[in-house]
């Protein structure tokens, strides 16, 4: 009897034990609704929001003469543009392109700004620049400069 007793406690306290922290319910909100597992990944609109405030601070530091702030913008903008590729990797060859030379021109910026060369500094600055509103032109409008191949249209024999 005292034996069946001491089975039926530990098999009771298993019982017990096995039903807490089950991982095949999904924890639920304050409603009751089960909760979704999200990465909270950032929006287009979030990244290019920090693209604008890390550019201007590269210009507040090309005006303060603060080339240590210009670098260290550049290289937060690189971070930026990382997170913004990842985001929009599904985009066309025009916009690959148009990424290419942003990143080149932040990448110039940042090097400029590292050799203490603020007149590099502010070429590479413009050249930043011009990337932004060509890119923003071109998803804008849909139109691209005349030299890159159109997607899907091969070029004629001669052309």
């Amino acid at each position: 009897m005292r034996r069946g007793f001491s089975l039926m406690a530990v098999l009771g306290l298993c019982v017990l034990v096995s039903g807490v922290g089950r991982s095949d319910v999904p924890p639920t909100g304050d409603k009751g609704k089960p909760q979704k597992d999200e990465l909270n990944l950032p929006t287009k609109k979030q990244l290019m929001a920090s693209k604008l405030k890390h550019t201007q601070a590269i210009l507040e530091g090309i005006t303060m003469g603060d080339l240590g702030k210009v670098s260290t913008a550049a290289d937060e903008l690189t971070l930026v543009a990382k997170g913004n590729d990842f985001l929009n990797t599904y985009k066309s060859d025009e916009y690959k392109f148009h990424v290419s030379l942003f990143r080149r021109a932040v990448d110039a910026v940042g090097k400029k700004a590292r050799d203490k060369n603020p007149d590099g500094v502010m070429v590479a600055y413009n050249d930043l620049t011009l990337s932004c509103v060509k890119c923003h032109q071109a998803m804008r409008d849909k139109t691209f400069d005349a030299a890159l191949p159109t997607p899907g249209v091969k070029a004629k024999a001669g052309e």
